[in-house]
């Protein structure tokens, strides 16, 4: 609940209810097993809500933008009350929008919803950019309008419809643009209004479809580790401070040889995509960032670069793993852990006490007295033959294993809640230090 008072008084409650209806048991098993897309809520227009997810991008026409000089025009009958428009008394102007993204690599329909006014010929002609991948342009018309066969029909009824426009994604991180421009040749009678772009992805590529479009392979006699000693790259994701990675990166080797990449909202920024680039390092450090800015040439050169020796060390959190589209990428296939998906992330019940597991390495000096806790967790699990060597309670908190001839340490808990008694935040912990 969020109050914001601006005259007299309101008086919040002694103590709110979590719910107002207790929550049905078997219901909420069902959601933990569920898929975990992000949904989209419109309170003011409730027959909508539910019908968006991370699949659909919806983009808003309401005035110009970078390379689209239109203007906006308030309209009843547009989903936020504005549109781009051509009005009367205009024979052509520009329309559309700019940057729709970064997408993921996949196959995509672009929906633009228009409206035209009145009567008389009119038509549109839509530019299809992807800078450096597509260019091509598309022409929509009146029926009495139409110059070619290829010229799609716009509907002159005074209402909302669709039109759509197909492409490809090749690559993550693209951006396209829909520049266009409405025309007419009876600017006094009609009027043209766009309400909005909605973006649906029709099908995400996997990273194995993306290998046979963009093969790659690291040059022959390319060795892991550049110069003698340590060299780290560290992906900074959200909670990267709370982990603490301030105080142990010095303890692995001098400022001078440790490389910051810094990330928001869980994606890495200017990840290494080239083999020269990444091959020079010893050990990578994703700490909770996902796989989408890493892109498929990073992933692919992170996969040969722990198999051809390189560490990897993966820090939970809200935006990795099974939360950071990890899945159906070469990155999962480097995991000593199988995903849980969308919701995987839960909190445990009560705090689950830090203690050193079987396999690994030997946590037994460390002062385990403070009862270091973990709150939220991954529910993952280990994969055959990986060692887990630190539990919390009786779950995987440490997994790692052998690839190729690099090794790979995952995390699976996360630096995340609040204390409840005598216990101590794992990351407050005098001994998490040693531990990472």
């Amino acid at each position: 609940m969020v109050i914001f008072q601006f005259k007299g008084k309101f008086t919040v409650p002694a103590a709110v209810p979590r719910f107002t209806e207790a929550p049905d048991p078997k219901k909420v098993e069902e959601g933990r097993k569920g898929a975990g897309k992000a949904m989209g809520f419109d309170p003011l227009r409730p027959d909508d809500q539910g019908k968006e997810s991370k699949t659909v991008w919806t983009f808003e026409t309401d005035s110009g933008y970078n390379s689209v000089p239109a203007r906006g025009i308030a309209d009843p009958d547009a989903l936020n009350g504005v549109a781009q428009v051509r009005d009367k008394g205009e024979k052509s102007v520009y329309i559309g929008r700019t940057w729709m993204g970064p997408l993921p690599a996949g196959r995509y329909v672009g929906r633009m919803r228009i409206k035209l006014e009145g009567p008389g010929k009119q038509s549109m002609n839509m530019r299809l950019l992807i800078h450096g991948i597509i260019d091509k342009n598309i022409g929509f018309a009146t029926e009495e309008y139409k110059r070619t066969d290829e010229a799609h029909t716009l509907i002159a009824d005074g209402k909302y419809h669709d039109y759509s426009i197909e492409f490809e994604a090749p690559k993550d991180g693209l951006a396209p643009c829909f520049i266009g421009g409405a025309y007419t040749e009876a600017p006094d009678d009609n009027r043209f209004l766009m309400d909005r772009i909605v973006i649906e992805q029709l099908e995400r590529y996997t990273d194995a479809q993306l290998a046979l479009k963009n093969p790659m392979q690291a040059p022959d006699g390319l060795l892991v580790g550049g110069e003698p000693g340590l060299d780290v790259l560290v992906v900074k994701g959200w909670t990267w401070d709370t982990y603490k990675l301030g105080e142990v990166l010095p303890m692995l080797a001098g400022a001078d040889r440790i490389t910051e990449r810094w990330s928001n909202s869980g994606e890495a920024i200017e990840f290494p995509q080239k083999y020269e680039e990444l091959f020079k390092y010893d050990v990578v450090v994703l700490c909770n960032v996902g796989s989408y800015w890493l892109q498929y040439d990073g992933r692919k050169v992170l996969k040969d670069f722990v198999e051809a020796g390189g560490g990897l060390v993966v820090l939970g959190g809200l935006y990795t793993l099974g939360q950071g589209n990890i899945a159906g990428t070469t990155l999962e296939e480097l995991l000593p852990v199988t995903l849980a998906g969308g919701r995987e992330v839960q909190r445990a019940a009560t705090p689950l006490i830090l203690k050193a597991g079987k396999g690994g390495p030997n946590f037994g000096a460390l002062q385990w007295a403070g009862q270091p806790a973990v709150y939220w967790r991954h529910m993952v699990t280990p994969k055959a033959g990986a060692a887990t060597s630190l539990l919390a309670g009786t779950e995987p908190a440490l997994v790692t294993a052998m690839v190729g001839k690099g090794r790979v340490a995952v995390f699976t808990l996360t630096a995340l809640g609040d204390k409840v008694g005598n216990e101590t935040p794992f990351w407050q912990w005098t001994g998490w230090p040693t531990v990472l």
